[in-house]
């Protein structure tokens, strides 16, 4: 069951948290601002592996794209790791005109993001890789 913050939906399956944002549209700077806050603090208290699933975001202005980015930065600063899945095929678009996909560990599926956590370190996908 998916714990509700104000602004973003946590659940802790196993070793894996999963989180989504709560709105179809990540531009609202105190939207933003929230959610920033929210995301550290789950970055800081579980680290690990995260899986953001962007299934329910059709959009993200640069605000969105700046939290996407801090989240990875401060998981890896705790060794975790960060894999996006589910990504709207326009926001895709930005992600590859932003050089955002080339940044962050992008899959089709959650299914997909969830077997990458299981190859071993150093293979392409896998929780060692960088």
């Amino acid at each position: 069951m998916f714990e509700a913050s104000s602004a973003i939906q946590w659940e802790k399956r196993g070793d894996i948290t999963f989180i989504r944002f709560k709105v179809d549209k990540v531009t609202d700077p105190l939207y933003a601002n929230q959610a920033g806050k929210e995301l550290n603090t789950l970055a800081e208290r579980v680290g690990g592996k995260v899986i953001l699933n962007l299934s329910n975001v059709k959009f993200m202005s640069s605000i969105g794209i700046t939290l996407l980015v801090t989240l990875n930065r401060n998981l890896r600063a705790r060794r975790g790791h960060l894999k996006v899945c589910e990504v709207f095929p326009l926001l895709m678009g930005i992600f590859s005109s932003t050089g955002l996909q080339s940044v962050l560990d992008v899959y089709p599926t959650e299914a997909e993001a969830i077997a990458s956590f299981r190859k071993p370190p150093g293979a392409p996908g896998g929780a060692g890789s960088p």
